[in-house]
C-alpha cells in the first residue's frame, strides 16, 4: 500500500520535471520566442513606429519656432 501512494506522489514531481526540460529549448529566430531581447544592429517594431511617427510630423510641421534661433 506504501509503495502505490509513494508512486502516486512521484508522478506530479516526475511531470513537472519533464515539462521544464521540455520547456527550455529555444529556437534561433528571437522573434518566436515572446521575448524583447533584440540582436544589436536589428530595430525592434516599435523602434520603426516611432522613427515613422517623428518623420510623419515633422513633414507636417514645418514651422520654426523661437526656441530654434
Amino acid at each position: 500500500m506504501a509503495t502505490k501512494l509513494n508512486l502516486i506522489a512521484m508522478i506530479p514531481t516526475a511531470v513537472l520535471s519533464l515539462s521544464l526540460l521540455a520547456g527550455c529549448q529555444s529556437k534561433d529566430d528571437y522573434s518566436s520566442r515572446g521575448q524583447d531581447f533584440i540582436p544589436p544592429g536589428v530595430k525592434s517594431h516599435v523602434d520603426r513606429m516611432n522613427d515613422a511617427q517623428a518623420a510623419k510630423g515633422a513633414a507636417v510641421d514645418g514651422m520654426l519656432y523661437d526656441q530654434h534661433f
